[in-house]
């Protein structure tokens, strides 16, 4: 799904999440919930450095500051 300011999605602990920005940038405030901080992240759509984080609790909390992002989420 795309991403545009706050989310929080539901997950099983494990779960990998990826995102990708869909506009040409995007801006993390934070993430609440992931192994791997995006806390002020900026990533961008030809740059997939979002790929393949694992979720720590049975939900995260993403804040987007600027663009968009696509969101998966796949269990194992």
């Amino acid at each position: 799904f795309i991403a545009l300011r706050e989310e929080t999605i539901k997950t099983k602990k494990g779960d990998n999440i990826s995102v990708f920005a869909v506009s040409k940038s995007a801006k993390f405030k934070s993430a609440d919930g992931l192994k791997y901080s995006l806390d002020g992240l900026t990533i961008k759509r030809n740059n997939p450095v979002g790929v393949s984080n694992i979720s720590l609790k049975n939900c995260i909390k993403l804040s987007i500051k600027k663009g968009k992002v696509l969101v998966i989420k796949s269990s194992e």
